[in-house]
């Protein structure tokens, strides 16, 4: 059984996506929320450009609400364009009555596009300061498809869809996509925080979990507690600081969260494999593993 509460069968198939068709695969949860499957370094440049901007965002979930609300009433695919001069496939997946979330798959130009379509694009992009040149080499460079290929990609996400639903089971599929949310924001709490004091409760409260249930999800999508991920995240900030910092071992040791010198040392050991002041002298020494 693929274990869909790590994200895996999901990133595996947007890494599939993005490699034979170079354009990016997301969930879009009931509420509308995406779940960003793929970072930034997937997206379109211009998509990531226009994102960028508050008017650009605006539009963006403008577009978003309007295809979602026509994919949920119709159950079916939609197939639209964005200011971008872009398009996205958007197929919404039901079980019977009750609406689980959509597959987007999307960014990419469509063969039948007229000829002055980047002037279009140029005078909905005014407020941002991008060329009508600079739009036509993003469309160059974004994949074109045909209506049979669109047909295809449709067909694709349908498989998509029916064998997570039937292989997985509708309940744990929607248990694990909210899990993963949110041990990502425990995940994220963490990496801003980590120089204060964290405790295991207050992570629990902070994501709506019990304290065991929040260790059992972290664990299992890390390979690691979330107390163990705290101390490998701050001996990472740590390395740092020793490579590109005159603060004294000591000083580097409280500015991540240690409290004291000696605990610093052995976790730093046991996560890097050599000593603070080994990494000082040949930084390119340090192998950061997960047994802190």
């Amino acid at each position: 059984m693929v274990d869909l509460s790590q994200k895996k069968l999901l990133h595996l198939y947007h890494s599939a996506f993005f490699k034979l068709f170079h354009i990016p695969l997301d969930w879009i949860l009931p509420d509308d929320r995406t779940f960003t499957l793929c970072g930034h370094e997937h997206c379109n440049p211009l998509c990531v450009k226009i994102m960028g901007t508050v008017e650009g965002a605006k539009l963006c979930r403008r577009q978003t609400n309007t295809r979602m609300l026509q994919a949920r009433n119709t159950r079916k695919a939609v197939l639209s364009g964005c200011h971008a001069g872009f398009y996205d496939l958007i197929l919404p997946i039901y079980d019977h009555n009750e609406y689980l979330g959509s597959l987007c798959a999307g960014q990419f130009r469509i063969s039948s596009d007229p000829a002055d379509k980047v002037d279009e694009v140029a005078k909905t992009l005014q407020f941002m300061p991008v060329s009508a040149e600079e739009i036509t080499t993003y469309h160059r460079n974004t994949r074109v498809f045909t209506p049979e290929e669109i047909e295809g990609l449709q067909e694709l996400l349908q498989l998509i869809a029916d064998f997570i639903c039937d292989s997985y089971g509708k309940s744990k599929f929607l248990a694990s996509i909210a899990n993963s949310s949110q041990i990502d924001n425990a995940e994220s709490y963490i990496k801003r925080h980590y120089t204060q004091e964290l405790t295991i409760a207050k992570l629990a409260r902070m994501t709506g979990m019990s304290q065991s249930y929040l260790i059992h999800q972290f664990t299992k999508q890390n390979g690691i507690s979330p107390m163990q991920y705290l101390t490998v995240y701050r001996i990472t900030q740590a390395v740092e600081l020793l490579k590109n910092s005159r603060l004294s071992i000591a000083e580097a040791a409280f500015a991540v969260g240690f409290k004291n010198v000696s605990s610093f040392n052995r976790s730093f050991r046991k996560v890097t494999g050599i000593s603070p002041s080994a990494c000082r002298k040949n930084p390119e020494a340090v192998n950061i593993g997960k047994n802190p």
